[in-house]
């Protein structure tokens, strides 16, 4: 829970940036429609081939994230069991039978941390042909379409503007990453804290009778998780522990 607290923490501090980006995007936009005109609303519109892909990286991403961070919490689970175990898996002789639980652990999740690079490093790669593909469309139908000399003035006052939305789109297809990975924290702690209360409080508010003990239980039940019915339990416990 720390580590999604956290990431869910990261994405609220960086929200500020949020608005920077949208008014860079529309002050470049405005500047390159008053030089180029239409072309550059139609180099605009090209970005929208690119924009089913980036969907389906980004759903990608966050599918991969969520099982990452499940499978850390198995390892975490696992690690803290054999460290609190320790004396008994020494006394035992079970450390090669731990341990490879723990790197059969690690196995899938490094498999799964090598994918999710993998996806990232096409969803990067695709934010740096973006600009590429917006100058491209714009300065041809400008040449070709509007049939207009592309002087050096022109040339290189659009390049300069399209150097402009390189930088915020950029940071908008990180920041949609960054949204997506916050989005999947948010929703385990979400389930987190939407978890069944325990029970195993409320024995100790029933008040006691004449023969009760003073330190122990009665017509106690013990179960590891009480919300599967399978689960083995220890129902009707009378226990009276000596009072010295």
């Amino acid at each position: 829970m720390s580590v999604d607290a956290q990431k869910v923490s990261d994405m609220a501090s960086y929200l500020f940036n949020l608005v920077e980006m949208v008014v860079s995007l529309i002050m470049a936009i405005y500047l390159l429609y008053e030089l180029i005109g239409w072309p550059s609303i139609a180099g605009l519109c090209s970005i929208l081939i690119v924009t089913p892909m980036n969907y389906k990286l980004s759903s990608y991403l966050a599918m991969y994230d969520k099982e990452i961070m499940e499978i850390t919490d198995k390892r975490i689970q696992k690690l803290n069991e054999v460290l609190q175990n320790i004396r008994v898996i020494k006394f035992l002789g079970w450390e090669n039978r731990f341990s490879q639980q723990i790197l059969d652990i690690r196995k899938k999740e490094l498999h799964l941390l090598r994918i999710s690079n993998l996806v990232i490093v096409f969803f990067l790669i695709l934010l740096q042909f973006t600009p590429t593909i917006l100058s491209f469309t714009s300065f041809y139908c400008y040449a070709v379409f509007l049939n207009k000399p592309l002087t050096a003035s022109v040339a290189f006052t659009a390049l300069s503007l399209f150097n402009m939305l390189d930088g915020p789109i950029g940071s908008l297809g990180r920041f949609v990453g960054w949204m997506i990975r916050s989005n999947v924290s948010l929703r385990r702690v979400d389930d987190f804290f939407s978890e069944a209360e325990t029970s195993k409080y409320e024995q100790l508010t029933k008040p006691g009778t004449s023969t009760s003990p003073k330190v122990g239980f009665e017509n106690a039940t013990f179960a590891w998780d009480t919300e599967e019915d399978a689960t083995f339990k220890l129902h009707n416990l009378n226990i009276s522990f000596k009072v010295k």
